[in-house]
């Protein structure tokens, strides 16, 4: 008897060892000096309380943003003291001494028009108004265009496919920048947000785990309760950390392979990887709107002409010559390029017009057009070097972004952007700003920043530095870079012991690839993967995962089953043991009888 429970009792012991122990990995300390990446996101503080926000501001985390409610009478409302009462608007902005920007929500008229009084006594060159409703953002920035405006959509359903792109319209048309999301906010749907240059703000829970999962998200900005928390993540990762993906846009298509703004390039743009494609419009004699580059036709097709004083009838006539190596192509209309979006394949594919002339009669035919295409008009962006472009296009057609081609000053960019609910879409070639060192400081102010024109892997080096858009004449070359990782939602203990684990890496281009990821503990039951992607010209590359939820036992089905089987040995000798004793011993005393 000793005999078999010494053995089931070994057994179970053997088995509970083969399920496997705690390893040893590598832990995220927020204390952990650091340098914070390219363009990490801003950190935005919703004080609970008045004392609250006066430690925040005299600690070593003071964040970039300070969120707060104001009532009707411009007094603050915080958000976890509501019977604190007696502090302004005037008072609490006071004690933020120019370190952190104020963020005030606002939710009726009245208290719209509250903030709009305490702005009129102030100058600010920094500040943001916050509601839930479009006509109270639109009233205050066009009462104060220098203002920065959020949509807020944390209590929305934007579980759609789509909601994304067709929140970055609202927003838009709301004179937002910016919308604020909820913690439970998919991945997909800030892509979607943010592929339209319209910034996102997630809201977040206050432990590290939560953080973490609100950067894996790729926002530009995270709300929490606890802004040491935020900056305990951000300064725990190095420079090189890629906080989000950036687009990847078509330069005219695909120019190193085709004719540009031909509908051939710019659909082996969309199918070599690229997420948008951008394209250039004039206007005919006519009023047609033709996709062309130049205001003649003399350098890219086998024809002559200004394009503006020619009928299409005769621009027609003529091909797309502009790439040797390319047969000639259609030179199309601005609705052949819209078609291509109603492909199935090209669903999730956006589309950048430029504006090339300074022409009211171009936006004019534009928004006529555009009223025929309604299905898609959540996937287009317009762009511009003229500022009066970008102005009527905000009047005549609000709810698709606009981006301010150019490069500005420091000085100069709001008083050129703002006023038009404009992005930055930049020359990476011409000097001055905005600098690498500048984007943070965008990212605050609630910019979103383009950058264009690469060829090769040159673009390696912006989507490290955390660039919004890249916009590239050779799709190929950036559609080879790692976008992202994707990770387990689950593992084993045993299995990240050491501290590796194979994920997978999606590139630009759709593909993906099988890593080796280190693994990162932030708490006792969940990490993230750390992958460093090796570039043959430059620094290296960081990606972080979200957050994986680590299994206490780590037990496979296997082990159970060995156990099963053990407890029922357990069970079984429970019970015929006694059994057997009990016949042995009637056994014996039926022989003292006999005998």
């Amino acid at each position: 008897m000793r005999r078999v429970v010494t053995f089931v009792c070994a057994f179970i012991c053997f088995a509970l060892i083969c399920a496997g122990v705690p390893g040893s990995v590598a832990k995220v300390s927020a204390s952990t000096a650091g340098t914070s990446p390219n363009a990490s996101p801003a950190v935005i503080f919703e004080a609970e309380s008045y004392l609250s926000l006066q430690n925040a501001m005299g600690s070593d985390a003071v964040p970039d943003i300070v969120l707060f409610s104001a009532d009707d009478r411009g007094m603050v409302e915080f958000a976890g003291a509501e019977d604190e009462t007696g502090y302004s608007i005037e008072q609490v902005c006071s004690l933020l001494e120019g370190k952190s920007i104020p963020a005030v929500t606002v939710g009726s008229e009245a208290e719209g028009e509250a903030l709009k009084t305490f702005l009129g006594g102030h100058a600010w060159e920094d500040f943001y108004v916050v509601s839930s409703s479009a006509d109270v953002l639109r009233s205050v920035r066009t009462a104060y265009p220098l203002v920065c405006g959020v949509l807020a959509a944390d209590t929305r359903d934007l579980s759609a496919a789509g909601a994304g792109y067709a929140l970055a319209g609202e927003a838009c048309a709301a004179l937002a920048q910016v919308v604020l999301l909820s913690e439970t906010v998919s991945p997909d749907t800030v892509y979607e947000v943010q592929s339209r240059s319209v910034l996102a703000w997630i809201r977040t829970g206050d432990t590290q785990t939560d953080v973490w999962e609100a950067f894996s998200k790729g926002g530009y900005g995270i709300v929490n309760g606890d802004p040491s928390a935020v900056w305990g993540v951000l300064t725990s990762l190095s420079k090189d950390t890629v906080c989000r993906p950036s687009y990847i846009v078509g330069h005219r298509g695909y120019p190193a392979l085709y004719n540009e703004n031909s509908v051939e390039g710019v659909s082996a743009a969309y199918e070599a990887g690229a997420s948008h494609t951008e394209i250039d419009i004039h206007i005919t004699a006519d009023g047609e709107l033709v996709v062309i580059h130049d205001s003649t036709l003399d350098r890219t097709t086998d024809g002559t002409g200004n394009v503006e004083t020619m009928r299409w009838e005769e621009i027609s006539q003529y091909k797309l010559t502009d790439n040797a190596d390319a047969e000639p192509s259609d030179i199309p209309l601005l609705s052949d390029m819209l078609a291509i979006l109603r492909e199935p394949e090209f669903e999730n594919k956006l589309l950048v017009i430029e504006i090339k002339q300074n022409s009211l009669q171009l936006i004019s035919a534009l928004d006529t057009l555009l009223e025929s295409y309604s299905d898609i008009r959540d996937r287009l962006v317009f762009i511009s070097f003229y500022d009066a472009m970008i102005s009527e296009l905000a009047e005549q057609i609000p709810n698709i972004p606009r981006g301010y081609l150019g490069t500005l000053t420091a000085e100069n960019y709001r008083s050129r952007l703002l006023p038009y609910n404009a992005f930055i879409d930049s020359d990476r070639t011409l000097m001055g700003f905005p600098s690498e060192d500048d984007l943070h400081g965008m990212i605050v102010s609630g910019y979103a920043v383009w950058r264009w024109t690469y060829s090769g892997e040159d673009v390696i080096v912006d989507i490290r530095n955390g660039f919004s858009g890249l916009t590239t004449d050779n799709v190929s070359g950036a559609a080879a870079v790692v976008s992202r990782i994707s990770a387990p939602q689950s593992v084993d203990k045993k299995d990240v012991s050491d501290n590796k684990h194979t994920v997978t890496a999606v590139l630009y281009g759709g593909t993906e690839e099988k890593v080796s990821a280190e693994f990162i503990r932030i708490s006792d039951d969940t990490g993230v993967f750390k992958y460093t992607y090796e570039t043959a010209r430059y620094l290296p590359m960081v990606y972080y995962s979200a957050p994986v939820s680590v299994s206490d036992g780590g037990m496979g089905i296997f082990v159970w089953i060995v156990i099963g089987v053990g407890a029922a040995i357990v069970l079984a000798a429970g019970i015929c043991v006694p059994v057997l004793v009990v016949r042995r011993k009637r056994r014996g005393a039926r022989k003292v009888s006999d005998n």
